[in-house]
């Protein structure tokens, strides 16, 4: 008589249904194409059970690990992968107040704790709902921003590398933040990015030729749609060339 499989999502220890999954995995992996999708598993953990991560005391969430190492799993496929360690509850706001009360200094500050995939802080958990650390620090050290728009900016260019220094963020417009970004080097723009088709110099013809060319003409004689085209000349694309 043959042995029934066990499903192979970690945990789950149902018979296996289907392409390895119980009837509950294979019908998420159907719906969501990810035997995982769609929220937790249910959890069939007794009060003993520990995460499956290395050193992790923490209760399963789903899939055999904690609710912090399942979601690294689910976004690296690896429970300990990801950015930054893992922080005992209320330390990172706990740091947070610290770092504002401090004197300030002029080198930039690293956010000690996890980051996003872009390396700028993760949110943390504040008066009921999350927020940008960088976004709270500004908050205590220059008020409340003067309007909705209005973005935690760096002074320094360091954002994406987690600076939380008090003394280099400003409320700032998102024009403004942007303006920033560009004078840094933080972000690529025009013939920089690895998704221009055109030169600067292109851009410069394309415009110097609106009244005396058609958009299909130009299209072909620069090898671009006539979306690009109309775009460049309206200045929906390249508008901080002049």
């Amino acid at each position: 008589m043959a042995t029934s499989r066990i499903c192979s999502i970690d945990g789950c220890g149902k018979a296996a249904h289907c392409r390895g999954w119980c009837p509950a995995h294979y019908q998420r992996w159907r719906s969501h194409g990810d035997p995982l999708g769609g929220g937790p598993t249910p959890l069939r953990y007794g009060p003993n059970d520990k995460c499956a991560a290395d050193d992790c005391s923490e209760r399963p969430y789903a899939g055999g690990y904690c609710e912090f190492h399942y979601v690294r799993f689910r976004y690296h496929g690896d429970p300990n992968a990801g950015r930054g360690p893992r922080a005992a509850k209320g330390e990172p706001l706990a740091y947070l107040f610290e770092l504002v009360a401090t004197p300030p200094v002029s080198e930039c500050i690293e956010w000690p704790f996890a980051k996003g995939t872009t390396g700028y802080p993760a949110s943390i958990p504040f008066d009921g709902q999350g927020w940008l650390p960088t976004r709270l620090i500004c908050k205590f050290t220059h008020g409340d921003p003067p309007s909705p728009r209005h973005e935690a900016a760096h002074s320094c260019g360091g954002g994406h590398e987690a600076c939380v220094n008090p003394a280099h963020l400003r409320w700032a417009t998102p024009e403004e933040n942007w303006a920033d970004r560009y004078s840094h080097g933080t972000v690529t723009r025009g013939e920089q990015s690895g998704k221009s088709k055109l030169t600067e110099m292109q851009v410069r013809e394309i415009r110097r030729l609106r009244s005396t060319c058609t958009q299909v003409e130009l299209a072909e004689r620069f090898n671009v749609s006539t979306t690009t085209i109309g775009a460049v000349q309206r200045g929906r694309t390249w508008a901080w060339l002049s």
